[in-house]
């Protein structure tokens, strides 16, 4: 929803909550969130919306999801 700049927040935050030092098999676990969506997301849009991201439409988040699943993949490899 805030876009790939707050991905090292949310996983500070994360581990900060759980008292780990790292996630284990981080790579791994952003493919499975990634390939869990549908594969259009017009479902969420509303939501999203209704919570003030007006400027995410079907397409911005399509492609912040192909974007965060081609770099999870490249982890991967």
């Amino acid at each position: 929803m805030f876009g790939a700049g707050h991905v090292a927040a949310v996983t500070a935050g994360y581990l900060a909550a759980g008292g780990r030092d790292e996630v284990e098999d981080l790579a791994y676990w952003d493919v499975v969130a990634a390939l869990s969506t549908p594969p259009r997301m017009r479902e969420f849009v509303t939501a999203i919306q209704d919570q003030g991201r007006r400027d995410l439409d079907q397409p911005t988040l399509e492609r912040r999801r192909d974007e965060f699943l081609r770099a999870a993949l490249e982890r991967l490899s």
